[in-house]
């Protein structure tokens, strides 16, 4: 399914967003070497959307926006019972958008709760930035996780970093869970699982500095993600090499809670609710550049 995009270019940068698609950013590529950072859905082709459907009919590419929360589940608003599909109604509902130069403003109001969730996205050099804000509309308090899940390109050798100071992670597997710490001989938790694995992990304590990057040494470019460590203060890390649909691709995925849902971040004391006019304002960046030091090693 073929569908009309805003885009956003610059003399070094092109980036495309789909409103129709929750105001997905769908491709971000650095222009002279053609390099594509965001995973592409496969055959180039977007599936169908309706509101509720499980994430796994969806294309799982591109840059989509969680929320109110990132799993299934069913949350009390005052003393009703409200059901959240997969991966929040976000990503499945059309978005206004006005665009001006190479800024876009993105607006919805949501389905099942009332609240108006607004982005503005701007292309400024190498860097994507994009500032959200989510209002409770609501009289009473809106209990929601908002997760970044940018499906990131996978490549033989990336390499990932993290915050200073993250160090524990919780991997969420089929059957268990356990943590890998970074500071023992586990500290590979980072590089690529075993072909036909996916992976999900959390750190277990809040970051206090929020950057992430992806280096890339064999197409020589660097992606970096900088967020707000103060909002989004939960740090959570995404990898598949075809354990997931055959899919390969991975995601730095801050978070205003800890692991995915309201009822487990309600378990964990580290949810965040919205009161009734509240607004959740915050922002992050993808900068997309050449790696100039792997550039001048190849020379040599």
């Amino acid at each position: 399914m073929q569908e009309s995009a805003i885009v956003l270019e610059n003399e070094t940068h092109r980036a495309k967003l789909y409103p129709q698609r929750g105001g997905k950013t769908g491709s971000f590529v650095e222009k002279a070497s053609g390099f594509e950072l965001l995973a592409q859905p496969k055959n180039g082709q977007y599936s169908r959307l309706y509101s509720g459907m499980p994430f796994s009919e969806g294309d799982a590419s591109g840059f989509d926006d969680v929320f109110p929360s990132m799993g299934v589940e069913t949350v009390t608003w005052g003393s009703e019972k409200r059901v959240i599909p997969d991966h929040g109604e976000i990503w499945t509902s059309p978005m206004q958008a006005r665009v001006q130069g190479n800024t876009a403003e993105l607006w919805c109001e949501g389905r099942n709760f009332p609240y108006v969730y607004q982005k503005t996205v701007i292309l400024e050099g190498e860097t994507l930035r994009y500032s959200f804000q989510i209002a409770n509309r609501g009289d009473r308090a809106l209990p929601c996780m908002w997760v970044c899940h940018c499906l990131m390109r996978w490549e033989d050798g990336v390499h990932f970093s993290f915050p200073d100071g993250a160090e524990e992670l919780l991997e969420l597997g089929p059957s268990a869970q356990r943590v890998v710490d970074r500071r023992t001989s586990a500290r590979n938790y980072c590089l690529p699982p075993e072909p036909g694995r996916a992976m999900k992990f959390y750190f277990t304590r809040p970051v206090r500095e929020g950057r992430c990057a992806a280096r890339y040494p064999r197409s020589a470019m660097i992606a970096e993600m900088c967020f707000d460590s103060q909002a989004l203060p939960y740090l959570g890390f995404w990898i598949t090499t075809g354990g997931y649909r055959g899919d390969q691709n991975f995601a730095f995925e801050p978070a205003t809670g800890f692991f995915d849902t309201v009822a487990r971040a309600r378990q964990e004391n580290a949810l965040r609710e919205l009161a009734p006019g509240e607004k959740l304002c915050f922002e992050l960046a993808i900068r997309l550049r050449k790696d100039s030091g792997a550039m001048d090693a190849a020379r040599q």
